[in-house]
């Protein structure tokens, strides 16, 4: 009966070491889940922040070559108008 008594002891023993990996398994997976979650929910974030600099940085783009269309068609009306620009940037209004 001893011998058989020793088995059954060690085949407990192992479905108890069993269990506990298992369990610990579980807590583990659930850790990497909630981490996964985390990380996916900051890259969301980034991506917005990104996605919100990017048409900002287009508005900008945009009101600049706005201005630049601008100075164009004033300097065309100054130079119609009989004003000179100067090669140094200067403008003479003519007399």
């Amino acid at each position: 009966m001893p011998l058989q008594r020793t088995q059954f002891d060690r085949s407990h023993e192992d479905a108890r070491r069993a269990r506990n990996a298992e369990s610990e398994l579980k807590i583990e997976l659930t850790r990497s889940k909630k981490e996964a979650v985390a990380a996916s929910d900051q890259a969301l974030k980034y991506k917005k922040e990104l996605d919100r600099l990017e048409r900002l940085k287009q508005d900008e783009k945009d009101k600049m070559a706005s201005l630049q269309q601008e100075v164009k068609e004033l300097k065309a009306k100054l130079q119609v108008s009989g004003e000179q620009e100067h090669p140094d940037g200067h403008i003479d209004v003519g007399n």
